[in-house]
This record gives structure tokens, C-alpha cells and sequence, in this order.
């Protein structure tokens, strides 16, 4: 299959993100979910609403993807001598920076390393198993339902996966990572390119098939992508970083993750644009946290503290249900995740493990403190069955780091909080002058891989039904319809291969 490679293009030749633009492909019954969302005319909080457990909501009503339209070929560089194609919306190029990039700091200690494979394979089907026909025989007068297949025709597709460089608790060995796209069965890309410049300082691997000149006819799509990653337990110096103050400028990483992101501060409205979620609820709660602690505004105190008060109210306030999280097809598949603003989290007083941490998230960025969500796979519940690649207890997770910063000594450090675990530990938060298990030391750190820092690609591409992580950016135009599933396993990683390969920037 012919494909377009666009490896001259750098993140100079990419179109700017333009949040207003990114859209997200959802079914009508997932997008109700997301009409909690305000504009400059528009604050409504909505009722609560049903969570979907197995199988995707209203399966009967249509998907409706919007992708901005493509840029015009002429003006896109290109590969000499290779048609121009459509490059992928993405990141502007980061602006100068006044001091190096920082270094690791001292405050958060990465201990007992681990080399884990994490593996995940995304399906895509245009064709549903609700998409059916009836056919009646002339003669006998009977009928059979058939399944009506229903391909999609594109010039190019580019779809892309986060690609983590580091987290506090893991480093991603990028020289190693392996992916390969396929299109109808066929191989359509087995070398990534690696885009930058993205929120958080994240990477989007990207894929390409189509040449931008013959349709391709497709019913199927397929990323397969092995992260080889070394996970580590995390010591938090609690004591020293309460001696940290408010610096005077964040790392660049530190800011750009601060950039409003979909799921935490936006919602996709039944229009499928792209607005700010109502905080009425949010600003009363964090207002009144502040109060109960004495505090006029956030910087009054050093940024640990202020993390571990806000954590503390949030451990105190929002109670942790079992529902499910992820969104399943009729097969059982994983379809996507299931996430729901703040903003009704704080209303209800509870929600779930995922909820819990868009919440502790979503109020930690309100107060000016980098914060940050982290999606994981997490195998700490296997016992002796540790990372062996089909644990019935390994499944997603979710928690949060927040940023400390030296800027005299420019070092870094970001610090994981597991609000489910502590919620888990004590319905009540402990004495705030101790120490925390969970929150910034965490023993179990070393068995949960962290893929992503978003629930959806910080870029303008589309996925399906619910946020999967991925995304993808097809001309002429994705197809109105599709299915997704995701699986995710890892295992241990051999060392007979000796070291992994670093790129520039690895620790």
C-alpha cells in the first residue's frame, strides 16, 4: 500500500493547535454527558447524569465527528519529490527558553527500578454489528438479516499516540519503541515519527497511510505500539519541599501542561464545539476550602502545602464509588474512558477512581499550580503473578502530579498524588503535619506504567464514542461512523538486549 511520509516536516511545518477547533467524535448519548459546558452566553449545570457502564450509550443515534477542514496541499511543505499531503494539526514550536532545561531535582527520589514493555493495540471498524440489512427471497417470501458493511474511502490518515518522555515515577526509553499501522490487514506504516512541542512535553507518534492522489477503500485500522519503559517507587523529602516557595517563573513543561485541556477544564457541547466547563460549584468549593484553612488566596502558602490542604479536602468531601470508569462495546472490549467534569463531581460528593483525579486536578490548576493528570496501567494488585501480560487484575488508572520547582537551581520535580489509594487507605484524611503513603512516596509505583498526561491528543484529530487517548486526522474526512476498542497489557523486559536505546533528553 502506498503512503505519505512527511519526514521533512518539522514542528515548524505543523498547523497551530487552535483548542477551539479540536474535536472529539462522540455519540449523541456521550455528548448529552458533556452539556455541562458553558459559553460566554451560556452557564448551565446540568443534572447528573447516567454513567454508562457496558456498552456505549443510545447506540442508535449517529456518531458525529468534526474535523477542521484540511489545509490546503500547496501550502504545506513536503518530502522532495513525493506529493504534499495534509500534515497533522499540531503543536506551535516552543518558545525560547531563558535557562536550560532543569534537571531532576531532590525533593521526589526515584527507587527499585523495573524495565516493563507496555503494549497496546487500537481497532478501528467502520462496519458495526447494529449496521444490518434485511433480504427477502422473491419466491419464498422469507427473510435474513445480513450485516451491511459500510467502508469508508480516504486520501490520507495520519493517527497518533502519546509518547510520555518521563513521568515522576518513569522514564520512556524512545529509541526502542516499535508501532506498526495496519490498513485493511495491510501494513501501512511500521516507523513512527515522533512530533513535539506538545503540551506538557509530550510526543505524539505518528502513523501514516494514503498517498494523497488513489482512494483507499477501508474497513479496518489497526496501531499496534510496544513503550519500552523503566518504572520506579517514588520517596517524597516532604520536609524540604514545604520549604519551597512560589518561584518566579515555571519551566516551560511546567506551563504549556497548564494550557486548558479537554476533559479537565472544557466539555464538547451538542454542537461538537469545544467550550469551557461552568465552575459556579468548582470556584464556591475552592473558595470555601481556602476559608476553612484561613488562607486569603493560593500563594499565601508554600505550593506543597497548598497540594496536600486541597488533597485533603478532596479525600474529605468526595466519596469513591465502584462504577466503572471505562466505556465497553457489546463484545466486552474497552472502548474508551468515561470521565465527568469537576464541576458534577464536587456537586454529587463522589465519583470514581478517574473522577476523583479530573477533580484533584481540575482544583489544583485552578489555584496557579502546575498540575497534571497521569493515565496509567497498573498491575500493583497482581501478586505473584506480577506484569505477566494477562493479570485479570491490571487495569487502567488514574492520579496526579503536581510541579515543585528550584528556579535559583533550576531542578524540577513533579510530585505523584493517588487520591484513589488514599481514599481507599482511610474514608478520612490523616493528620496533615505526618506523612501521607500516596501521596508523593508511593511503593507501588514501580508496577504501574504511565502512558498518558491527556484523555484525548492535544491537537485537532478525532476519535470515537468516548476519549481513547488516541486520535486521528483523515482527509478528505474521517468516516461519520466508527467503532473503536483499545486493549493495554505490560510485561517485565528483558535485560538479555542489554540497555535500552536513549535519545536526546532521556534520563
Amino acid at each position: 500500500m502506498a503512503e505519505v511520509r512527511s519526514r521533512s516536516v518539522g514542528s515548524n511545518g505543523l498547523v497551530a493547535w487552535r483548542a477551539g477547533t479540536l474535536a472529539l467524535a462522540l455519540i449523541a448519548g456521550t455528548v448529552v454527558q458533556m452539556a455541562g459546558v458553558s459559553a460566554e452566553a451560556q452557564t448551565v449545570t446540568p443534572a447528573a447524569p447516567k454513567r454508562p457502564t457496558r456498552g456505549l450509550p443510545d447506540p442508535d443515534k449517529p456518531l458525529a465527528p468534526v474535523q477542521s477542514p484540511a489545509p490546503d496541499p500547496a501550502a504545506i511543505p513536503g518530502t522532495p519529490g513525493t506529493p504534499a499531503a495534509p500534515s497533522m494539526p499540531g503543536a506551535t514550536p516552543a518558545a525560547a527558553e531563558t535557562k536550560k532545561e532543569p534537571t531532576w531535582g531532590p525533593i521526589v527520589t526515584r527507587e527499585r527500578e523495573r524495565d516493563v514493555l507496555f503494549r497496546v493495540r487500537l481497532h478501528l471498524n467502520s462496519d458495526s454489528v447494529r449496521d444490518t440489512k434485511t433480504y427477502t427471497d422473491p419466491f419464498s417470501g422469507k427473510s435474513v438479516t445480513m450485516p451491511d458493511p459500510k467502508p469508508f474511502e480516504f486520501l490520507t490518515m495520519g493517527v497518533v499516540w502519546p509518547v510520555l518522555r518521563e513521568s515522576a515515577s518513569a522514564i520512556t526509553f524512545r529509541g526502542d519503541i516499535k508501532g506498526v499501522l495496519r490498513v485493511n490487514d495491510q501494513i501501512a506504516d511500521d516507523t513512527p515519527t515522533m512530533l513535539p512541542n506538545y503540551p506538557g512535553g509530550i510526543l505524539l507518534a505518528r502513523f501514516d497511510a494514503g498517498d494523497n492522489q488513489k482512494p483507499i477503500y477501508c474497513r479496518q485500522v489497526d496501531l499496534e505500539m510496544e513503550i519500552p519503559v523503566r518504572c520506579f517507587r517514588t520517596v517524597y523529602d516532604e520536609a524540604a519541599a514545604l520549604k519551597m516557595g512560589w518561584p518566579a517563573r515555571w519551566p516551560d513543561q511546567a506551563t504549556s501542561i497548564m494550557a486548558p485541556q479537554l476533559f479537565l477544564e472544557q466539555g464538547i457541547d451538542t454542537d461538537g464545539e469545544v467550550k469551557p466547563y461552568d465552575t459556579t460549584i468548582l470556584d464556591a468549593t475552592l473558595e470555601r476550602w481556602l476559608k476553612q484553612e484561613r488562607i486569603s488566596k493560593p500563594k499565601d502558602v508554600p505550593p506543597a502545602l497548598l497540594a496536600k490542604i486541597i488533597t485533603g479536602k478532596v479525600w474529605r468531601d468526595v466519596a469513591l464509588n465502584n462504577d466503572q470508569f471505562l466505556t465497553f462495546k457489546r463484545t466486552g472490549e474497552v472502548s474508551g474512558f468515561n470521565p465527568r467534569p469537576a464541576e458534577w463531581t464536587l456537586r454529587d460528593g463522589r465519583g470514581t477512581q478517574l473522577d476523583l483525579a479530573v477533580t484533584l486536578a481540575t482544583v489544583l490548576r485552578r489555584t496557579g499550580l502546575p498540575t497534571r493528570l497521569v493515565i496509567g496501567h497498573d498491575n500493583s494488585g497482581g501478586g505473584g503473578n506480577f506484569l505477566s501480560g494477562d493479570d485479570k487484575n491490571a487495569r487502567p488508572t488514574a492520579w496526579v502530579e503536581f510541579c515543585l520547582y528550584d528556579d535559583k537551581a533550576n531542578t524540577v520535580n513533579w510530585v505523584p498524588i493517588d487520591i484513589a489509594r488514599l481514599k481507599k487507605s482511610s474514608s478520612r484524611p490523616s493528620d496533615i503535619a505526618r506523612p501521607w503513603k500516596y501521596f508523593g512516596t508511593h511503593d507501588e509505583m514501580d508496577r504501574i506504567v504511565p502512558f498518558a498526561f491527556h484523555l484525548h491528543p492535544p491537537t485537532d484529530v478525532v476519535a470515537y464514542g468516548a476519549p481513547g487517548i488516541w486520535g486521528w486526522f483523515v482527509t478528505p474526512a474521517p468516516p461519520a461512523k466508527a467503532e473503536q476498542s483499545l486493549s493495554f497489557s505490560s510485561t517485565l523486559r528483558s535485560t538479555r538486549g542489554g540497555e535500552p536505546k536513549r535519545e536526546p533528553g532521556d534520563k
